[in-house]
């Protein structure tokens, strides 16, 4: 046999192992299905694994002597300790940090969009060395309303502190 038909033999032997697996999880309660959701999921990514890449020849015949080659792989990497839970907190973060920066943004168009309206309403309402405040005023709140952004979560609404 080549290469790659032994990697091929040993892709089915995994593959064929999975679906017995999967078969045997969807007769399972669903609080028993949930519970091995995770055991499924790094099964499916070793054989995307090997899909992708090819083992030696004697990598091959080692996996290929096992009844089981996936649920040994799946058992041997559950004991292994990875990183997996940092770079989730490390996802987590990035994002988080990433929306502040976007909501930081967004703030400020709308500070820029509300000292504008502010600007507008006074141009709108000085006359004859006189400004209508109330109605000035009245502008702004009819177009951004009275509470901050930060309280109205940016939909519209003015995040100037003034009222």
């Amino acid at each position: 046999m080549t290469d790659a038909e032994l990697n091929t033999a040993l892709y089915e032997k995994m593959f064929a192992e999975q679906e017995q697996f999967k078969d045997w999880l969807l007769t399972q309660p669903p609080e028993k299905i949930l519970e091995r959701s995770y055991e499924y999921t790094v099964r499916e990514d070793f054989l995307l694994a090997l899909e992708q890449d090819d083992l030696t020849r004697g990598q091959i015949a080692a996996l290929l002597a096992t009844p089981t080659p996936l649920d040994d792989l799946f058992h041997t990497y559950e004991a292994t300790e990875t990183h997996h839970m940092e770079e989730v907190w490390s996802c987590l973060e990035s994002l988080a940090e990433y929306r502040k920066a976007e909501q930081a943004v967004q703030e400020e168009r709308l500070n820029i969009s509300c000292k504008e309206a502010i600007e507008e309403a006074i141009d709108g309402n000085y006359r004859g060395n006189s400004l209508d405040a109330k109605a000035a005023a009245q502008e702004v709140l009819d177009r951004f309303g009275p509470e901050p952004a930060r309280i109205k979560h940016g939909r519209g609404r003015c995040p100037c502190r003034w009222q």
